[in-house]
């Protein structure tokens, strides 16, 4: 094969001018003519001239021999030929044409308004002549010609009154017939008016708003009609000063310098210094080229100020119509003539809502007046907000771009590991990443831009938009209230109502044992503990991969978007019939918790409103559908809360993000609720009991703590679902990131609290619906043993204890009444016992002088006072009649 030489290389560069100037000869001229063409082939054969100088830097050997330099200039090359794709004039360089009508400025007349009936009186019978009272152009044409009529870009035009100078037969022999292009033209001539010559000419300042002679003579002749056609001269006059300049700066050279600059000679300069600075190049042609670069840069620099500083003649007729305007708007101040000046305002209006619009919140709906009528999940309530096509889309690319980004933080570690092992970690691969990032991004903000347009031709959401930025500025909480209790939106730009300080920050308490005992247990080799720090960076990489998704289901955006709905219902329910209001609360570590309270301290049913009810729901439950309508029923006070990636909560769920929002709920309700500490009982479903437990643990003196399918710890349900022989490693990272150990926090409450079990619970059972593996058993027989060490301290009480939890309904109910037959007497000993103590505090020495059948009586009797049974699965709502206040029992 023969090897590429000199000569192949400089027959390419010639036949690429060649084709160059060829290829532009044999494309179609278009409405160009001959001459002109000619001038761009010469265009060309200059272009590609200076194009083929560029590869004179290959002579160098510095140049050929380093590989970053090779590239560079090839990409400058191949970057340069982007500029015959665009279409090109006979000048040098490219130039952009924007065609606009031709602007009139003289005072025509318009017809009169033509009334409704009219209107439809004359679709159904058109008619073949002229109305006579419109004033139409006088075209002359011949009998094969179609008459043809330019529409004009702008004018400025009034609406007469019904009695004008134009109806009177005295001055219509004013009007003169002036020639415009193809129409004759009837233009009105005006009585001369001395008013201007006794007005001093005002010094000439920019101003954005000006009023029109239109509006002068209008106000002078109709008084009620003047503001509404000044707005409309002012608006068509600086229309046509916009399409003035832009035909200025398109149809000039500003454009195609520009592209010759930033396509050819910019880059091209710029090549060459690095040669001769970085590689040292010396040769003659590198500097005289690079010189040649520089005065082209600094000559076309020179042209384009000089095109933006030169005056035309429009731009002069211009400025004296705007001189007379100013006149005339003065004349009409003197007059007492009202002249509109602020368009500009309502132009920066428009701007500002529709910037609003782009970046603003998400709308839900608009709370209806009454509860609204339950209604199938196929049909849509009125007070839903409806999007239009471009919002709906636009939510819809954003939804999924979510969900993608969600499935790429739980599987990235795999798709690294894959990607490695292929040997597709390349320089180039990263290239088309970033590529596609950049794809990703720029359909992101035109998503992003047509949402906003969606949203501003929206009158539903622009008069939510304008109510919230309105509100936004005003501190009051009446107002900040008032919207929140209107409209149902995004917290996400919601500024929070109550902040607590980042010093305040808890920690996560380890209680479940210590760190010795722990390593004993998961690490008892010397190989397993050298790899004790390798082993707890896996564990957090699996805990904020998938192992946070799977304890806390309702933080994915999957699952909220399927919920939606339910959760709107939810919200309408509260804020609707029960008067709920809604909170932003800011938490030590910076999430932002989504609350709502409903206040029954004013109501006369009943006494319970006193009291307050703080619900903690379960790791897929919302206070919109979660346990906060058990309390509500009862007539209680109630605030609940979304734990951090809850609803319109944010942040992730966690325990350290679980205690610390817990603590700003309960601040908040002591510090700004105003309920004392002793007023307040916490009620908690599901994993919720672990910040019922810390809240009890951390504010002893509640009135008391309701437990509903609450576990002992998560561990073994965590085990449960994961192989044997990574049961070490589960229990290392659970103790380490997710130690949600209830019954090590019950252990340190001495308050009185209840346990409700669910007996077919299928989610905290070891053996879905077997009521013997139900972690809520173990947490009453370790908290029990706990508190009453006198009681349950032998084989034979405890063994009775285990029979009568695990036993059914009927077995209950007989051991029961065999044990616990003189109930009264039970109650009058555990009475003596309180009066003896009336501070609780456990271990308690309750029962150290009775004997083993009393101890019995008590075992299955206290277990009786803390256990209350519930013949359901776990998910299904509480009945009210199951929510009762706690009372301390021993």
């Amino acid at each position: 094969m023969k090897e590429w030489g000199v000569d192949d290389a400089m027959v390419v560069e010639l036949s690429f001018m060649f084709i160059i100037i060829l290829g532009r000869w044999l494309l179609p001229k278009g409405n160009i003519s001959h001459s002109a063409l000619s001038q761009l082939l010469l265009v060309y054969l200059s272009l590609a001239s200076d194009i083929l100088d560029l590869l004179t830097l290959f002579s160098e050997k510095e140049i050929y021999l380093s590989s970053p330099m090779v590239h560079i200039v090839l990409v400058v090359f191949s970057l340069c030929m982007f500029q015959f794709a665009l279409n090109l004039t006979a000048t040098r360089g490219r130039s952009f044409h924007a065609e606009f009508d031709e602007a009139e400025y003289e005072i025509h007349q318009l017809p009169p308004r033509t009334p409704i009936h009219q209107k439809v009186l004359n679709k159904l019978m058109p008619s073949t002549t002229p109305s006579s009272s419109t004033a139409r152009p006088l075209t002359t044409t011949s009998a094969n010609q179609t008459p043809r009529v330019k529409p004009r870009a702008a004018s400025f035009s009034i609406v007469n009154p019904s009695v004008t100078i134009f109806e009177n037969p005295i001055h219509n022999e004013n009007l003169e017939m002036r020639e415009s292009k193809n129409s004759l033209v009837l233009k009105p001539t005006f009585p001369e008016v001395n008013l201007l010559s006794t007005i001093p000419r005002p010094i000439m300042h920019p101003r954005l708003s000006i009023g029109s002679l239109n509006s002068l003579h209008s106000s002078l002749w109709h008084a009620s009609r003047s503001k509404q056609m000044s707005r409309k001269s002012i608006a068509e006059s600086v229309k046509i000063f916009v399409k003035k300049r832009s035909a200025k700066f398109l149809r000039s050279e500003i454009w195609s310098i520009l592209v010759t600059l930033s396509l050819q000679d910019g880059p091209f300069f710029a090549v060459r210094l690095v040669a001769i600075f970085v590689y040292r190049v010396r040769s003659f042609l590198t500097y005289f080229f690079t010189f040649k670069n520089f005065l082209i840069l600094l000559f076309q620099t020179y042209r384009i100020t000089s095109i933006c500083l030169e005056r035309d003649q429009e731009e002069e007729e211009f400025e004296e119509k705007m001189d007379t305007i100013r006149r005339m708007s003065l004349a009409a101040s003197q007059l007492g003539i009202s002249v509109n000046r602020k368009f500009y305002l309502r132009m920066k209006n428009q701007l500002t809502l529709l910037w609003r619009c782009v970046f603003g919140p998400k709308l839900y709906q608009t709370y209806p007046a009454i509860p609204p009528t339950p209604m199938r999940n196929d049909q849509q309530p009125a007070h839903i907000y409806e999007k239009n096509t471009a919002e709906s889309l636009s939510d819809t690319v954003f939804f999924a771009l979510k969900i993608s980004f969600g499935i790429l933080k739980v599987t990235w570690p795999i798709c690294l590991i894959y990607f490695y092992r292929k040997g597709f970690l390349t320089y180039d691969n990263g290239i088309i990443t970033l590529r596609l990032a950049g794809c990703v991004a720029i359909i992101s903000a035109y998503f992003m831009l047509l949402r906003g347009i969606g949203r501003y031709v929206n009158p539903n959401y622009k008069l939510f938009i304008d109510e919230f930025y309105r509100t936004k500025t005003n501190t009051s909480k009446d107002a900040r209230q008032h919207l929140l209790a209107k409209f149902d939106f995004s917290l996400s730009h919601w500024q929070p109502d109550y902040v607590i300080d980042a010093s305040a920050v808890r920690k996560i308490p380890m209680i479940s044992i210590t760190k010795d005992e722990l390593l004993n247990r998961t690490e008892p080799t010397l190989l397993e503990r050298i790899f004790h720090y390798p082993t707890l960076f896996l564990g957090y990489i699996c805990v904020n991969v998938f192992g946070r998704r799977l304890m806390f289901p309702g933080s994915l955006q999957l699952l909220r978007q399927m919920m939606e709905r339910p959760l709107l219902d939810g919200r309408t329910n509260l804020i609707v019939q029960h008067r709920a209001k809604r909170y932003v609360i800011r938490t030590a570590d910076g999430n932002n918790i989504d609350t709502i309270f409903v206040d029954r301290r004013q109501s006369n049913q009943t006494n319970n409103g006193r009291t307050l009810v703080v619900t903690c729901e379960g790791n897929a439950g919302f206070y919109e559908m979660g346990c906060m309508g058990t309390p509500i029923d009862r007539g209680y006070s109630v605030l609940g809360w979304n734990r951090p990636g809850f609803g319109e909560s944010s942040g992730y769920p966690g325990a350290l993000s679980e205690i610390n929002s817990i603590d700003a709920v309960m601040r908040y309700a002591i510090e700004e609720l105003h309920f004392l500490v002793d007023d307040i009982v916490i009620f908690a479903w599901s994993i919720g009991g672990y910040s019922a437990c810390w809240t009890a643990v951390s504010y002893q003196d509640i009135r008391g703590l309701v437990l509903d399918a609450v576990f002992d710890d998560v561990l073994p349900l965590a085990q449960r679902q994961m192989p044997a022989f990574a049961s070490k490693f589960v229990e290392k990272t659970i103790r380490y990131y997710l130690d949600l150990n209830n019954v090590q926090l019950l252990k340190l409450f001495n308050g009185p609290f209840y346990l409700i079990r669910r007996t077919q619970d299928e989610i905290i059972s070891l053996v879905p619906g077997r009521v013997e593996t139900n972690r809520g058993n173990e947490l009453l027989f370790q908290v029990l043993q706990y508190r009453y060490p006198h009681i349950y301290n032998d084989d034979q009480t405890l063994t009775l204890l285990r029979r009568y939890v695990c036993a059914n309904q009927a077995q209950r109910i007989a051991l029961y009444d065999q044990y616990c037959s003189n109930e009264t007497d039970l109650q009058a000993l555990t009475r003596e016992y309180r009066m003896e103590h009336p501070k609780a505090a456990y271990p308690c020495k309750f029962g150290e002088t009775f004997s083993l059948i009393e101890r019995q009586r008590f075992a299955v009797y206290l277990i009786d006072q803390y256990l209350v049974n519930f013949d359901s699965q776990h998910c299904t709502p509480l009945p009210h009649t199951f929510f009762r206040i706690p009372d301390r029992c021993v």
